[in-house]
């Protein structure tokens, strides 16, 4: 079901009625950890699938106000995409 929604946003956001009005993106996620960047959050975030739900919210804040940037070509976001490059910096530990 979810991958036919998403397959049918895609193919809306394509047809010539819609172009260039909205930009469909699909997050494919592990596990949501609560908790922003604890010590353990990172920890699971290094060893396993799972994003901290404070990492999730920026990526969607970034996609609402920047979109993704076209040379990556990408509508479906996985894990990685999620955490971003920064997601390990110490000073974001709290």
């Amino acid at each position: 079901m979810k991958g036919a929604c998403e397959n049918g946003l895609f193919e809306l956001a394509d047809s010539e009625a819609y172009k260039s009005r909205f930009e469909p993106f699909a997050l494919r996620l592990g596990k949501v950890q609560p908790g922003g960047q604890s010590v353990g959050n990172m920890l699971q975030q290094a060893v396993s699938s799972s994003v901290s739900v404070e990492r999730v919210a920026r990526c969607c804040l970034r996609l609402v106000l920047d979109g993704w940037p076209e040379e990556r070509g990408k509508r479906v976001l996985e894990n990685a995409e999620v955490l971003g490059e920064d997601w390990a910096e110490i000073n974001v530990v709290s």
